[in-house]
């Protein structure tokens, strides 16, 4: 259990968001951030939290609403099909979905639900899974302004799987102002996380981000190149985020858009591509 969860839930409510976050930040980092002249890349997300305001995060960060941004951008056939979108998880009638699918909490992030047989499903417990998710504002998890508004929905969409029918490997594309520079790499996600990083040319990289590399090479997906052409497309209007792809038997598909990697407190290993990454952040671009 970390520190903030240790924390009375009250006591930190009165927090502000800046002092929350320099307490978060410290936990992880062990040392405090530089939020006047931030220059890695977790202080430059921590400052983008607490200054940066468009208007248009809001939308996209709802796991619903960004579906007609993606559509804008790149068209619909890059997003996974839609089963229904509920206002209240008693809403679903579970009996008219099909086997396998995922529930999603359109105004968090993490909040899944992976049903792979429905015959095997806990329907009750889901309910009351997704009924929590309903009661939490995901802002004050981590102070993440940009879920602050966001209406508390629960998402349905097919499952998707790889050629041997598991989760597909996640591809997380670190964007600074319009360009792909980074790509995470995500396996095993829900036994043995493991996690590699990449350059845009599919270099792998000497460093760690808070998960352990996977000690054997992973082959790029063969479709790489659409992939940045996308991740290029939807990040183009913002100065960081990161796109999150699918590629599944030879076909892109989005997953979310992250303005706040970890919430800004992530640890690189070894320390110094913290700066390496926050480098490709100019925040003299964005509008203070």
């Amino acid at each position: 259990m970390s520190l903030l969860n240790k924390i009375s839930p009250v006591l930190l409510s009165f927090l502000s968001d800046k002092a929350y976050s320099v307490v978060q930040y410290v936990y992880k980092q062990r040392r405090f951030p530089d939020l006047k002249n931030p220059r890695t890349f977790n202080e430059k997300i921590q400052w983008l939290k607490l200054n940066c305001r468009d208007p248009r995060l809001t939308s996209l960060v709802d796991k619903y609403e960004v579906r007609r941004y993606v559509e804008s951008k790149v068209g619909a056939k890059h997003l996974i099909p839609l089963l229904g979108v509920y206002e209240n998880p008693s809403e679903i009638e579970f009996h008219k979905l099909p086997a396998r699918f995922v529930l999603k909490a359109t105004h968090g992030s993490g909040w899944n639900i992976l049903c792979r047989d429905q015959a095997q499903l806990d329907v009750p417990a889901a309910r009351i899974t997704m009924t929590k998710w309903q009661a939490t504002n995901f802002y004050r998890v981590g102070r993440e302004w940009a879920y602050l508004a966001v209406p508390p929905r629960i998402l349905c969409e097919e499952m998707i799987t790889d050629a041997h029918d598991n989760p597909p490997p996640d591809y997380k594309f670190f964007c600074f102002h319009g360009k792909p520079c980074f790509i995470q790499v995500d396996l095993d996600r829900f036994s043995g996380h493991r996690r590699n990083m990449y350059d845009s040319e599919w270099q792998l990289l000497p460093l760690e981000f808070e998960y352990p590399s996977e000690p054997n090479q992973v082959p790029p997906p063969a479709n790489l190149s659409e992939m940045l052409q996308i991740a290029a497309r939807l990040s183009e209007d913002f100065p960081f985020v990161r796109v999150d792809l699918y590629s599944v038997l030879g076909k892109v598909y989005f997953g979310e858009l992250t303005f706040y990697p970890e919430k800004g407190v992530g640890r690189f290993r070894p320390a110094a591509y913290d700066r390496v990454v926050g480098d490709c952040l100019d925040l003299s671009k964005v509008l203070r």
